[in-house]
């Protein structure tokens, strides 16, 4: 029960963080030109140690795409959105992570063979925060921080998902100036 209330308070203390940078109260932290194409090649490194199954397969347009973020924001919710992957995905499936560009910025998505989503839970629950289809797996916070956070960046998130065909998350980020 002890470890119940920690991750509760940690998680909460997490949102109001992020609720502060959004809401313009305190700056983030670290926003800089990041390479995205070196974040999602170490993403995929990480994973492949921490031995997730199935292991991401990327594939880049660009050798390097900068866009002005916090890196470990970026790092954080691209690494949460590949292991909700992973959690939805059998371990003989396919995670695939891609980048392109596109005239609003650099396109990536990371899409799953995984069980799915309905397309109502996506429409009513998904962006909302402590809802989730893994049951006692996760809080239902990460898809919603994602989302907050690609905005506060100026760009958006898209979903596409078939219950037990799988999922694609199509995250669009303008260019560093």
């Amino acid at each position: 029960m002890e470890d119940v209330f920690k991750t509760i308070n940690n998680s909460v203390g997490k949102m109001n963080k992020m609720m502060d940078v959004l809401s313009g109260k305190v700056p983030s932290a670290k926003s800089s030109k990041v390479d995205i194409i070196s974040v999602l090649e170490d993403l995929v490194h990480n994973r492949q140690i921490a031995g997730g199954k199935p292991v991401p397969i990327l594939g880049c347009e660009s050798s390097s795409f900068y866009v002005k973020a916090d890196k470990n924001q970026l790092i954080a919710i691209l690494g949460h959105l590949v292991q909700n992957a992973q959690d939805a995905t059998p371990d003989d499936g396919k995670i695939t992570i891609s980048q392109k560009r596109s005239t609003e910025g650099v396109v990536i998505e990371i899409e799953d063979t995984g069980c799915g989503m309905s397309e109502e839970f996506i429409k009513h629950n998904l962006f909302k925060p402590f809802k989730t289809t893994k049951g006692t797996k996760g809080m239902g916070i990460g898809v919603y921080e994602a989302r907050e956070i690609i905005h506060a960046l100026g760009g958006h998130i898209e979903v596409k998902s078939e219950v037990d065909t799988g999922t694609c998350f199509r995250l669009i980020i303008p260019p560093a100036n």
